[in-house]
């Protein structure tokens, strides 16, 4: 009986203390946080008040709550939610542009926070005996976000440099394809009709067996600039748009395949965007063709995710990425990654330039390669990718069968 005593006494002590320690772990950060952005701001009105009495009040009721962790969890999700009004209210009243990458920012953190909780809370409920594993997971969770937080500190003094386009700068579009005879002359349709005129098209083919380049030809003569064709036998995704931008004249390059299609008014609202955001680098918004009802809950969970994620965690789709050339010229697609390579390159891109995903009209991509593999598949090799490129590096050899390189390589 003494040593039943003595067991729950202790599983319940050492929950208690992890749960404790979070607690401090958290109230340390929300004073620390809140102490350097309030300096930083020097905006405090009624509604501020309010918000950060709230988390004050929240903080004490997180502290006495330690002892019942479901308790603690829902103080916890309570806490969370009124940081995350307090810094999107402050996001609509702060001039300084690294106060908002800032909020962006924690606003990814908190959502983070609030959807672990959860799970906490159900896991808690079906597996109350197992009570410990449970707040040591999530101590690691919370030493993990922290480290997050501090190895992305730089957010938080980031002075984007007010570097303007020129007036009318040229746009450059880089094109690439490998037997897309039965696509491309939609895209160069697209491209005749863009209501911004001053462009040059580079053309890159990889080593096509079909009439692709024969198709391109037919349209050689219906743009201010012409186009540049250049054919290549060496076969890759980025050695032909390195090879394209090499040619490329224009302040700002657009990397395309060759089934997308473009808004007409795209390259104006492209330059806008570059020139009121301070941008450098950026992928473009997408509405895929091409696509069958079961689609739909794939595609938007996948927009969110890159719109989520772009503030810290950049991610474009190859089919439209969008760079100055002088940011181009200095990181290049990295000719050894196999895969993700996108992904790689606005990585790098984001390090040196600010990242945003497009806010203006999505491009109209083709969803005909997803067709290749089974959804479900498909979202496990994204995320076995993403296990990777996180754990080891980015992917230099092959990890897993992948019908994209069937079409570009």
């Amino acid at each position: 009986m003494n040593s039943l005593n003595y067991f729950i006494n202790f599983h319940s002590s050492f929950s208690q203390s992890i749960t404790l320690f979070c607690t401090w772990l958290l109230i340390l950060h929300f004073s620390w946080a809140g102490y350097w952005f309030l300096t930083k701001a020097k905006k405090i009105n009624f509604a501020t008040l309010i918000l950060g009495t709230l988390t004050v009040v929240d903080s004490f009721l997180l502290f006495s709550s330690y002892q019942n962790l479901f308790l603690w969890l829902i103080c916890l999700i309570n806490i969370l939610i009124c940081v995350m009004v307090f810094h999107q209210y402050y996001k609509t009243i702060v001039t300084q542009e690294y106060l908002k990458e800032y909020i962006n920012f924690k606003f990814y953190i908190e959502v983070i926070g609030i959807s672990w909780s959860i799970l906490g809370l159900i896991s808690l409920h079906f597996f109350k005996a197992n009570e410990n594993i449970l707040t040591l997971m999530m101590l690691v969770i919370f030493l993990r976000l922290n480290w997050i937080i501090i190895l992305k500190k730089k957010v938080y003094s980031i002075e984007y440099p007010n570097s303007q386009l020129s007036d009318e700068p040229l746009m450059s579009l880089v094109i690439i394809a490998l037997n897309e005879e039965k696509y491309i002359s939609n895209l160069l349709e697209s491209i005749k009709k863009l209501s911004y005129k001053k462009i040059e098209v580079i053309f890159v083919d990889d080593a096509s067996t079909d009439k692709t380049v024969e198709v391109v030809k037919t349209f050689e003569n219906f743009f201010p600039l012409q186009i540049k064709i250049k054919e290549k036998s060496q076969r890759g995704v980025s050695r032909s748009r390195n090879l394209g931008a090499k040619f490329a004249s224009g302040e700002l390059i657009t990397f395309l395949d060759s089934d997308v299609l473009l808004p007409v008014d795209f390259v104006e609202n492209c330059i806008a965007e570059f020139s009121n955001k301070h941008l450098a680098i950026t992928g473009a918004d997408f509405d895929p063709i091409n696509t069958v009802p079961n689609d739909k809950i794939v595609i938007e969970v996948y927009r969110f995710w890159i719109n989520t994620v772009q503030y810290f965690f950049p991610r474009v789709i190859g089919s439209c990425i969008v760079v100055r050339k002088d940011l181009h010229d200095k990181i290049l697609f990295d000719e050894e990654v196999i895969q993700a390579e996108d992904f790689d390159y606005a990585r790098r891109g984001s390090q040196i330039g600010k990242f945003r995903i497009l806010k203006s009209k999505p491009v109209n991509i083709s969803w005909r390669r997803f067709r290749n593999e089974n959804p479900i598949i498909l979202i496990i090799k994204y995320l076995a990718f993403e296990i990777y490129r996180n754990t080891i590096g980015e992917i230099k050899k092959p990890i897993l069968p992948y019908n994209f390189e069937d079409n570009h390589r």
